[in-house]
């Protein structure tokens, strides 16, 4: 079995994978053995360097936020109309005579 470090594009090492075939590809960095102790870590020139915590946390772009922010909002939406929905059931059964 080979073992490859596979590299995000940033060249942190995001997973370990092993195969039964030689790959060649850029991400792909062939390891000795099955070494967890690479992921997380940047590759650059040959060698594993540490990265602060920051670094590996991948940013998002404004639209992300953006439509975050407004799943979020659709969800509070939500979650209010379902409590004036209550209310309004709530009146309308007492209105009627009928008690919970």
């Amino acid at each position: 079995m080979r073992y490859y470090a596979v590299l995000k594009e940033d060249s942190i090492c995001e997973e370990i994978r092993g195969v039964h075939e030689e790959i060649e590809l850029h991400n792909y960095i062939s390891l000795d053995k099955e070494d967890i102790s690479v992921l997380g870590k940047r590759y650059n020139n040959g060698e594993w360097e540490e990265v602060e915590l920051e670094d590996s946390i991948p940013k998002s772009t404004e639209g992300e936020i953006l439509q975050a922010e407004m799943l979020l909002n659709q969800q509070l939406i939500l979650s209010k109309q379902t409590e004036i929905d209550m209310t309004l059931a709530e009146l309308l059964l007492n209105q009627q005579g009928v008690s919970r």
